[in-house]
């Protein structure tokens, strides 16, 4: 696996040091748990990422050496990674787009053509939280001259890395839900890893895939929501031809409840 560290998700969006403190202690986190994964791993960045601003006027460079246990455990773990400015292969004279935005000499389109180049080595942008052009997006779709779309994974916190982790099957959970976790299960750990029932399609909510229920018109995903993760866990349920939320199901049960449709929602 590799991954590219995204300079331009430091965009300026946090409105104090203080927010900036707590994202870089979220950033810092995940490098901590990726390198802490045993099999070979990638990381690459950008050259110009430490000119980069979390706060208006305030680079990253400057926040880490007015920080310095931050720094200290910022480098630190970079370090074990032993991350690499990235060698460009990506095109200067084409252009990826994303939201209206071009990244040519970018991160994002350095992913982009490198998924374009070779598909099925899996590579993720890692992101800082609450970017303002990429938000806490898991997956973007970056056009390349207009013509050509690429799905970028993207992650952000040990969580959407861990979900992506198994998801790309490079580490194997339990099939059984911890029902005092923070984070919403798997969707191995519910009915949807019943196959003769549901069929997975190509739609996302949340992050999370989508799932067709064979023969019964109803698309069925896991509620990806912190605060109904645990023992409030549970799978959203949609009609397949209007879009329109139907109910609920417990995360272990194949049971629409009806009693907790929410009207006008859509997937």
């Amino acid at each position: 696996m590799f991954l590219l560290i995204n300079e331009c998700s430091l965009d300026e969006q946090y409105q104090n040091e203080h927010e900036f403190r707590e994202a870089m202690q979220i950033f810092i986190s995940a490098l901590d748990f990726i390198a802490k994964l045993d099999f070979p791993k990638e990381v690459y960045k950008s050259n110009t990422l430490f000119n980069h601003t979390g706060v208006t006027g305030l680079h990253l460079n400057t926040f880490l050496k007015n920080n310095h246990d931050l720094n200290q455990l910022f480098v630190g773990n970079l370090q074990r990674l032993g991350p690499t400015i990235w060698d460009k292969t990506h095109d200067s004279n084409s252009t990826y787009h994303y939201n209206t935005v071009d990244y040519v000499e970018t991160s994002p389109a350095e992913l982009t053509e490198r998924r374009i180049v070779n598909a099925e080595k899996p590579g993720f942008l890692f992101n800082f939280f609450k970017s303002n052009a990429f938000s806490e997006s898991v997956e973007l779709s970056i056009s390349k001259n207009s013509t050509i779309n690429v799905e970028v994974d993207c992650n952000f916190d040990i969580d959407t890395i861990y979900n992506w982790l198994v998801e790309n099957g490079l580490i194997t959970p339990s099939l059984t839900y911890d029902e005092t976790s923070k984070l919403s299960p798997l969707d191995q750990q519910t009915v949807l890893n019943d196959t003769t029932k549901f069929t997975l399609t190509k739609l996302r909510n949340q992050g999370r895939k989508v799932y067709n229920k064979v023969g019964s018109g109803e698309l069925w995903v896991v509620d990806n929501s912190r605060k109904h993760a645990g023992t409030k866990a549970h799978i959203e349920v949609f009609d397949e031809n209007t879009k329109e939320h139907l109910g609920t199901s417990l995360y272990n049960k194949d049971e629409l409840d009806k009693n907790f449709k929410v009207p006008n929602r859509k997937l």
